[in-house]
């Protein structure tokens, strides 16, 4: 159900209007903006007219991004061209809210609710390849690192997730982001653990299996897919556990031969 949205800056709102829906409602739904035109009034509260406003989605391919139970809340639209930005999601609205969409969750969340693992990636066409290839339990984040709300939803249906987000430092950073976001919401159980005194305590651990998929540099998981899904299925089947992770992303920053470098590890990596 991909489109496209016309290079026009009011075919949308023709198209809308004729069809008997108000410019507020176009408005409120994100697909129209309202012109900035000076000694004109702009609250939410003045009255809108077809002149004051222009289509959002112009000269894009459309990607419609749905809730769980299928309904459209939003859009995704990315130019052909070198039009910035390359990827333009609808603003938020009464019905859209991007922190707590997940691209293809209508799709894959009854292969995750069976018992398969969630895999996360950033982008449509990632999500798009993964279905058209069988690989039904991929949905993205929309190009954020995971948010509180997405991590509320993925943690109702299952407690094994992978994250594989770009292979670059701009990913890993968006990986600890979303690692330390999934702590914080992810539930914890209580395991007794002996000290060395024979004591007995508790250690609360996360109540989920979060793991890391290492993308080949330079790779998205659209282009290793298409190259072989057995070659994807083992890199899911390869991703690292959180803490192994961490210690390879700290490892690449720091200098371990320097003493300082060996005590900035220490503070980062011990808390884990």
């Amino acid at each position: 159900e991909l489109g496209y949205s016309l290079d026009s800056w009011e075919a949308l709102t023709s198209y809308l209007l004729a069809k008997g829906y108000a410019v507020e409602d176009l408005v409120a739904a994100g697909l129209v903006r309202r012109r900035e035109v000076e000694g004109r009034p702009t609250s939410p509260e003045a009255a809108v007219q077809r002149s004051d406003v222009y289509d959002y989605f112009r000269g894009r391919v459309m990607f419609p991004i749905r809730d769980q139970k299928g309904n459209v809340t939003g859009f995704g639209a990315r130019t052909l061209g070198d039009d910035q930005p390359k990827f333009l999601n609808s603003p938020q609205t009464l019905v859209f809210d991007k922190s707590a969409s997940l691209y293809g969750i209508d799709h894959a969340k009854e292969t995750i609710r069976s018992g398969s693992q969630t895999v996360i990636v950033e982008g449509y066409l990632d999500v798009l390849i993964a279905h058209q290839m069988g690989i039904l339990n991929v949905v993205a984040s929309l190009g954020t690192a995971l948010t509180e709300r997405q991590l509320g939803i993925l943690k109702k249906l299952g407690k094994r997730l992978v994250l594989a987000l770009d292979a670059d430092s701009a990913g890993d950073e968006a990986t600890l982001r979303g690692l330390s976001t999934a702590r914080e919401v992810m539930d914890r159980v209580a395991v007794p653990t002996p000290s060395p005194r024979g004591l007995i305590h508790f250690e609360y651990k996360l109540d989920a299996d979060l793991r890391i998929l290492s993308l080949p540099r330079g790779e998205d998981p659209d282009n290793v897919i298409l190259r072989g899904v057995a070659e994807w299925n083992q890199l899911v089947q390869e991703a690292l556990p959180v803490v192994d992770f961490y210690f390879r992303v700290v490892a690449n920053r720091l200098d371990l031969k320097d003493p300082k470098g060996k005590s900035a590890a220490v503070e980062q990596l011990l808390p884990l």
